[in-house]
């Protein structure tokens, strides 16, 4: 998948960088089974839109509004349905819900991934930038009673 306008850009230029969907054996969990779906849902409704950064440049909206599919989804509807979702992690009611940049990071390292792997992954400056603004918890998936003993 290309993705227009990324953050960083190359010698002062604008670049369009590529993501690549991996599938997961769980059909559940399979996001290449999500996106084929949702694209099959989408069909015959092949729309082209200006990006609001340039308007000379079309692209087709890979997120848009299933009961409307002509409709571009903006990223305050995606943030809303976000905070809607976090409303349902049951958190205690004095404790203010974690922001959802922040939750990935932090799962993948409690269950094994390297900061370094998250930093890549995340296309983050540096692992300080992770470390301070997006780790909720320095809890590892380390044990180091087996590192130190075996």
């Amino acid at each position: 998948l290309p993705i227009v306008f990324p953050k960083e850009t190359r010698d002062s230029q604008l670049i369009i960088k590529y993501s690549i969907i991996k599938s997961h054996q769980d059909p559940l969990l399979c996001p290449v089974r999500t996106i084929t779906e949702y694209l099959r849902r989408l069909e015959g409704h092949e729309i082209m839109v200006p990006h609001h950064k340039n308007e000379s440049i079309l692209y087709r909206p890979l997120i848009r509004d299933v009961r409307f599919p002509k409709t571009p989804v903006c990223s305050q509807t995606i943030g809303n349905h976000i905070a809607e979702i976090t409303s349902l992690l049951g958190l205690p009611p004095n404790e203010t819900r974690p922001k959802a940049r922040a939750i990935g990071p932090t799962e993948a390292i409690k269950r094994g991934a390297t900061v370094d792997d998250v930093v890549v992954h995340g296309n983050w400056s540096s692992d300080v930038i992770v470390n301070n603004y997006y780790r909720l918890t320095r809890a590892t998936a380390t044990n180091f009673t087996s590192l130190v003993l075996s």
